[in-house]
């Protein structure tokens, strides 16, 4: 199930689909990244055009929201069209069994509380904003 959210820097939005999420398997430490599609066609159409931001934020699971995760600052680059991004973080043992548990069979629902920055701020823009968005995987991944 794909998830939508958006930064509003006034009226300058950037838009972040969720896709999907991937887990690779380390030992000990695990990456845990959600895939994304963001866009801010504000910027224009011409193929050059783009900015950066940056995004940073927590991560949480569960009914009660409890914290998983700290998605540390990651700076992009935007596009006016979607381009893929990946947000990733790294788990432990702990934390991926804190997923199983609080997932079961109807599967586990993220909440992502994000900041953005922009980088190459414009005038009459608020420079930082922040989001929330809730992805859930189904019990069947």
């Amino acid at each position: 199930m794909d998830t939508t959210t958006s930064l509003d820097f006034r009226d300058h939005k950037v838009r972040i689909d969720i896709e999907d999420v991937s887990l690779r398997p380390g030992l000990s430490v695990h990456e845990f990244a959600f895939q994304c599609k963001i866009q801010a066609d504000w910027l224009g159409s011409d193929d050059q055009a783009y900015g950066l931001l940056t995004l940073e934020g927590r991560i949480s699971i569960g009914p009660a929201w409890s914290v998983l995760a700290v998605l540390p600052a990651t700076t992009l680059t935007i596009r006016p069209w979607a381009a893929g991004e990946k947000l990733t973080v790294l788990l432990t043992d702990d934390q991926l069994l804190a997923i199983e548990v609080g997932g079961g069979s109807n599967g586990v629902e993220f909440h992502l509380d994000l900041t953005g920055t922009l980088l190459d701020i414009r005038p009459r823009l608020l420079p930082t904003v922040q989001a929330q968005s809730t992805h859930r995987v189904s019990g069947s991944r």
